[in-house]
């Protein structure tokens, strides 16, 4: 299922590159399958042509955390939480995502 979305969303950038929900579903389904630094490059290209897209940045965080880079995701998701009001229904997942990651790295003793 992830092979499918991946080549579908190779072909939807490959289309327009500039197109950021092409890079969005490319990089989450790079993450679903494991691939986390190609997930963060799918992302970070997303971000280029959409550096105000606050999905970019909440999965950029998954994958950032997966590769053990705890600053670099909390990080990720105060962008994604400055870019969202808090009635927006990410608010609170990114508010609860940010502390596990907290926990992880060892700064959660502080927050």
């Amino acid at each position: 299922m992830w092979p499918q979305a991946v080549d579908e969303a190779l072909k939807a950038t490959a289309i327009n590159p500039h197109f950021p929900d092409g890079w969005l579903n490319l990089g989450v389904a790079r993450g679903l399958m494991g691939h986390y630094r190609k997930s963060e490059e799918s992302l970070t290209r997303g971000l280029a042509d959409a550096p105000r897209d606050s999905r970019l940045y909440m999965w950029l965080a998954v994958a950032l955390d997966h590769q053990g880079r705890y600053q670099e995701a909390i990080a990720a998701l105060d962008r994604a939480r400055g870019l969202i009001t808090p009635a927006n229904e990410n608010w609170r997942k990114i508010k609860q995502f940010r502390r596990e990651i907290m926990m992880k790295s060892g700064a959660g003793k502080r927050y």
